[in-house]
């Protein structure tokens, strides 16, 4: 067999819903057997709880690996919200070095923040009561504030402070 690793143009924000449709073709014929959609953890605030969710790497790309047959081509276009295949006139193979990399993205499991801030981040202080001061980022509040540890006098305090009063020390 032939197999090779292709990318599909979908509808962006329909990746999940066609990677399930084609996950049930996968295996149940000699030509098509693998789809991937690289995903990342993000996290963000949604009334005042903090949400994990799976975003996609490439909006709007799913790869598969197959033996493109005639009978594939027809099954992935038929798919609801798939737009085409990644190529001019044919379908554009991705070269097994390029897919190593997709799948390394893919297999990472970090948890990105959709805040600037970061727990751990040393940061510097540029206005309110704590002005001129550096603290560490201890946790995210909202997406408005921060909780900081500064060290004064070698003991900690804390402060929740407004996102636009610091910067990265």
């Amino acid at each position: 067999m032939n197999y090779k690793w292709y990318a599909i143009y979908v509808t962006q924000g329909k990746e999940f819903y066609v990677k399930d449709k084609l996950d049930v073709h996968v295996n149940n014929n000699d030509t098509f057997n693998e789809v991937l959609l690289p995903t990342m953890k993000e996290v963000s605030e949604v009334r005042r709880k903090k949400i994990v969710k799976n975003i996609p790497v490439y909006p709007s790309y799913l790869f598969i690996h197959a033996n493109l047959t005639n009978y594939i081509r027809t099954l992935i276009n038929d798919t609801i919200y798939v737009i085409n295949f990644l190529g001019v006139d044919e379908p554009l193979s991705i070269n097994e070095q390029e897919m190593e990399i997709v799948k390394a993205i893919a297999s990472d499991n970090n948890i990105r923040s959709a805040f600037k801030y970061k727990i751990g981040d040393m940061i510097e202080i540029l206005g309110g009561h704590c002005k001129g001061l550096s603290g560490r980022v201890i946790d995210i509040v909202n997406v408005n504030n921060v909780k900081v540890e500064i060290q004064i006098f070698n003991r900690a305090i804390y402060a929740s402070i407004k996102l636009e009063d610091i910067k990265i020390a």
